[in-house]
């Protein structure tokens, strides 16, 4: 986790991003750095394939798949059909498009479990993504 956060450090994304992988820092170490293959895994399905790629190559640090300009829109696309599909169903009722709804109270009052993913087949990759946009 520590080395990841180092290279989303060097990626400039404002506050924002800083506060975003301090986050999954925590999350990180509440679920207990999880390393176990049997942790729970997001949904593959429309995932853009450099994050493919940079998992085929164990997720390494110094081998990060570049998204060619020409690409970038498919990408794009490829990237909010996979966070669409990723995300709870009451939080992308009738939406294709980012932003996705936002609850309107307490967000503990949702179920989030489908993004509870810790460890390599989680988040992380997530992140990679927004990095790779």
């Amino acid at each position: 986790v520590e080395d990841y956060k180092i290279f989303f450090d060097e990626f400039d994304g404002g506050d924002l991003w800083d506060q975003i992988t301090d986050d999954w820092v925590q999350f990180e170490l509440a679920c207990g750095l999880v390393k176990d293959k049997k942790s729970p895994r997001m949904s593959t399905s429309q995932r853009p394939s450099e994050i493919t790629t940079w998992i085929r190559y164990k997720r390494a640090i110094d081998y990060v798949p570049e998204v060619q300009a020409t690409r970038l829109p498919v990408f794009r696309s490829n990237m909010v059909a996979w966070w669409k599909n990723l995300q709870p169903a009451w939080r992308v009722e009738n939406t294709t498009e980012l932003p996705f709804l936002q609850p309107a109270d307490s967000l503990e009052t949702y179920d989030w479990s489908c993004l509870m993913c810790p460890g390599s087949n989680g988040i992380l990759n997530v992140l990679l993504g927004i990095v790779l946009w």
